[in-house]
């Protein structure tokens, strides 16, 4: 279900745009853009229907799955992407 909720979070930001605009956020142009950080949990990240998922969104939907690991407090997490 993350890329189903990725898009729903997608849909209210892209409605949203112009308010998100106003707030400071550091950009000069918003435009929304998803990033799926997932955690290997047991050898098991995402469930199989993910990366199908994942193709099926329009090209509109720019989007991209990240791996973290060695994280924790006073821990630097490293960040890979997945290449789904």
């Amino acid at each position: 279900m993350m890329v189903l909720q990725g898009l729903d979070y997608w849909i209210w930001a892209t409605a949203n745009l112009k308010a998100l605009g106003k707030a400071d956020f550091g950009v000069e142009s918003p435009g929304v853009e998803l990033d799926f950080l997932v955690v290997r949990n047991g050898g098991k990240m995402l469930s199989p229907y993910s990366a199908s998922q994942s193709r099926a969104l329009d090209s509109e939907v720019v989007h991209q799955f990240w791996e973290i690991s060695e994280w924790g407090p006073g821990v630097i997490p490293i960040i890979e992407p997945l290449g789904l």
